[in-house]
Order: structure tokens, then sequence, then C-alpha cells
């Protein structure tokens, strides 16, 4: 089996539309498509910049509207661009956002979007208004942690701007759901962090937090800082943050530690008194997307969903469940129902 490496850069411009009929397409409830490759910030655990670069190179509009075309045709409704930053050349995310919006126009709102940014995107009104008003209903956000000294440790300045608690709340108001990456086990990071973390994301009112371990990636600045220092675990990193594993040496804590913390603070936040929490956090700010249909799914979709959720994940769990459930749910903003 030979190996691929990519040496230089690819120009976008120039990238064919995917085969996207050779995809059993009814299968998949979203298809993902690229837009650009690259970001501009400095992350030390990122390997993205290493693999494709600091300066966002991106396709033409004109070419996103082929490979729409192309899903549309096959009955597609929902996109993710899985660009590590869409939000990395501003200028240029824009001018796409403006396209989707006159594209959306056109075909009766065909899709619903999602993508991942960088946490700055609540800085920019504008730019929030075009992500809804072009349908963007969720991005997938690095928050990292809310400990601004391991932010600056790992160079995540971009997430230093302001209060990252205010910051996903201005955003959940564009009607744009947050979902969110952390990591525990920077060298900032201590036994306190977890409890930090756990209230962070059940204020922030974010459902979908993935949490991960710190682990070095090959060929990073963090990797290269840890190795010379002799702090890298004999274990690959592998990239996978399901393991309970990693190849960094804590510094705040130790390795047991970690490991506990990590483990205790998925169980709190898969507690239905967290997940209650969070979703009665996410209703107080969540505002409406603009453009499309007010019920993604339908009315009738839509009273199907809580319908089945009742019968199969309410009523054989018991009353707390379904107390839980019942003060959480979306009763004077019906489109937050799917989400729900």
């Amino acid at each position: 089996m030979a190996l691929y490496r990519e040496t230089g850069t690819i120009d976008l411009r120039t990238s064919p539309a995917p085969r996207f009929d050779l995809l059993k397409l009814p299968l998949y409830t979203t298809v993902t498509m690229q837009f650009s490759r690259g970001c501009p910030y400095m992350c030390e655990f990122c390997d993205i910049i290493v693999m494709f670069g600091r300066k966002p190179r991106h396709k033409s509009v004109e070419q996103v509207g082929r490979e729409l075309d192309i899903l549309r045709a096959q009955g597609v409704r929902k996109v993710f661009f899985v660009d590590d930053n869409l939000i990395g050349n501003l200028k240029v995310a824009k001018n796409l956002l403006r396209f989707l919006i006159d594209y959306q126009t056109r075909h009766q709102y065909s899709f619903s979007f999602g993508t991942e940014a960088s946490l700055n995107l609540s800085q920019d009104e504008e730019l929030m208004t075009l992500f809804r008003e072009a349908h963007f209903r969720w991005a997938f956000i690095g928050i990292e942690s809310p400990d601004e000294a391991s932010l600056r440790e790992t160079h995540k300045v971009q997430n230093t701007r302001e209060d990252p608690l205010t910051a996903v709340q201005r955003i959940h108001a564009h009607g744009i759901e947050v979902l969110a990456g952390f990591i525990v086990g920077f060298d900032n990071d201590t036994v306190s962090t977890f409890e930090r973390q756990y209230e962070f994301i059940v204020r922030s009112g974010i459902q979908t937090a993935m949490i991960g371990l710190l682990n070095a990636m090959p060929r990073t600045p963090l990797y290269e800082r840890l190795q010379a220092a002799g702090r890298l675990r004999e274990q690959d990193s592998g990239g996978d943050n399901t393991k309970l594993s990693t190849n960094v040496v804590p510094l705040g804590m130790s390795h047991e530690e970690l490991i506990a913390g990590y483990r205790r603070l998925h169980e709190r936040l898969l507690a239905d008194g967290a997940i209650a929490r969070r979703i009665r956090s996410k209703n107080r700010f969540f505002g409406r997307s603009s453009g499309g249909p007010a019920l993604e799914y339908g009315a009738g979709a839509s009273l199907r969903i809580v319908l089945r959720f009742f019968r199969r994940g309410l009523l054989p769990a018991g009353p707390v469940r379904l107390w839980h459930f019942l003060r959480s749910f979306p009763w004077t903003k019906p489109w937050q129902i799917p989400l729900t």
C-alpha cells in the first residue's frame, strides 16, 4: 500500500466536483462539502495549520453553486461545510454567504447549512446576520476552555477577546446553534478545571459538547515543545479522544487525576438534570433563524419527533426524566422543537 503525502498546496479553484453519484445519498442525513482549507490562527495543539497552512485557500462561489445543484437534484437538504474555519478569511466568507443567500432565495431555501468557525464569529454582527440569512443552523466552534490562562498558553488568543459565555449567547441569539469542542489537560489545568468546564457548558446551553483529552499530534508546535521537554508518553496520539488516553504528561495534576476527572465530567454532563439545564439555558437566548420554514421539519414531522421521543425516551425512563423534559420544552418557541 502506497502512502500519499501532499506536498505544497492545491489550488481549490481547479478541484472538480466530488462524485456524489457514487454515494447512496438517501442514507445520509447530512452531506459534506468543502469550500476552503487553511486557518490563520496558531493554536499550539492543532495540526490543521501543519497540513493546510495558515493562508486560507478557497473554491469559487460558482463551484459551490454547481455542487449544490447536484445535491439539490438528489434531494439532499442538509449540508455541512467541513472547512476547519469557514471564516478564516472574512472578506471571502462574507462573499460566499451573500452568494448562498441569493442561492437559497432562488431555490426556496432548499438547504440547511452547518459549518466550523472560530469564536470571533460573535464579534461581527454583519457576519452573524449573513450566517442566519443563508440558513446556517449550527456552527462547530473550538472553545477549548473557559480559562483564559489555558487559552493563552495554547496561543488561542482569538478566544480571549471577550467573555466566551457572552460570545456563545450572542451567536445563539442569531438562531445559530453552537456545537463546541473542549479540551482538558493543558499545562494550566488543575483538578478544579473540570468543575469550571462543567459550569460553563451548562450555563452556555451548549447541547453538543465534544470534550477531549489534550493530545500532542506529530509535527504540531505542541508536540515539538513537549518532546523537547521530555513530556511525551510512550503512546500513539492517534487523534482518538474516546479512548481515555493521552500522550501528554500533565503538569497541574497527575495522569490518574486527569483521566478520572475527564470521565467524571462526561458522566455529570450526561445526567438528565444537566441536559435539562443546558436546554433551558439555550432556550433563554436562542433566536429564530431567518429564511426558510419556521419549523425546519414541518409541523407534522416536528410533532412526530416529540411523540417518538415521549414513547421511546421519556415514558420508559420514568417520571424524573419526564419532569426534566417538560420543564425544558420550548413551549413558546416551537421552531426549537427539533433542536431540543
